[in-house]
């Protein structure tokens, strides 16, 4: 049987494509509105606010200009070739906040390619500090132990598509 979720709902994070029942969709390319699928599984990530459940732009809610989300949302909805430093300049800003390094790679055979709501990334590191708080010893070593097996593999970082 094949179950189909979309990650709407919580649109940042990794979707680790496996063998697992499950099909994720997500909306990507801009305003071209392509919906991709991958099966696999979802790892919410916390959002620059901390909270990996809470949808980060919804047209009800009222724009909130310090989340780095939104930013990107707005800088990507403006066209990618105007705004390629600023797209840059928010990125370096995420990254900073994630509990991981990674180095951007090219989607794996078979799988959706490169475009704006997902980036194929291999994981290089799980960091010690992170963006907006420094682990503990046994918070980093239970970090480590819970998503050192990210290291080293080919997973699609989501995030929110301008449209």
């Amino acid at each position: 049987m094949r179950i189909l979720h979309s990650v709407c709902a919580c649109d940042f994070g990794l979707l680790l494509p496996c063998k697992s029942g499950v099909t994720w969709e997500h909306q990507t390319d801009g305003v071209m509105c392509h919906h991709i699928f991958i099966e696999g599984v979802f790892l919410p990530l916390p959002t620059p606010h901390g909270d990996p459940h809470r949808r980060v732009f919804k047209r009800k809610e009222k724009f909130e200009p310090n989340n780095l989300l939104n930013q990107l949302t707005q800088a990507n909805y403006k066209g990618t070739s105007r705004n390629k430093a600023e797209i840059g300049r928010i990125w370096r800003e995420i990254n900073k906040k994630l509990s991981f390094s990674y180095k951007k790679t090219e989607a794996p055979k078979g799988q959706p390619p490169n475009q704006e709501g997902i980036q194929w990334i291999k994981v290089t590191e799980i960091k010690k500090t992170v963006g907006w708080y420094k682990l503990t010893k046994i918070n980093y070593e239970a970090r480590k132990r819970d998503y050192g097996g990210l290291i080293g593999k080919t997973v699609a970082l989501i995030y929110p598509n301008c449209d």
